[in-house]
């Protein structure tokens, strides 16, 4: 048996359904998930831009080279590894950030 069981029926004009589609399509959701999200009371933010995917794995790159460097340096002994990791779970922090200001959708 399904989750969701009960259907909802809708006319939209031509415009209004190229309006919902090309939202929906930009969201990367499917009909049904953007429309629960709005049921809900999120606005679906838009798919990241390629750039944006590409600074974000720049980024997971730099944490985590800096965690390895901060690994190394606490078994040898020769760096200030709270120094570094500090620096390591800044990134992440701005990471998380981005992420959440760029994904999560906007409550109306």
């Amino acid at each position: 048996m399904r989750k969701r069981p009960n259907r909802i029926w809708c006319h939209l004009s031509d415009d209004e359904l190229l309006d919902f589609n090309r939202k929906v399509k930009k969201s990367g959701l499917t009909r049904q998930a953007y429309i629960r999200s709005l049921i809900n009371g999120y606005t679906p933010k838009e798919l990241p831009s390629f750039d944006y995917l590409a600074m974000a794995k720049q980024l997971h790159a730099i944490g985590n080279n800096i965690h390895q460097i901060a690994t190394r340096a606490n078994a040898t002994g020769f760096f200030m590894v709270n120094e570094y990791e500090q620096y390591m779970n800044d990134v992440y922090d701005a990471i998380a950030r981005i992420e959440k200001a760029i994904l999560d959708p906007e409550k109306h």
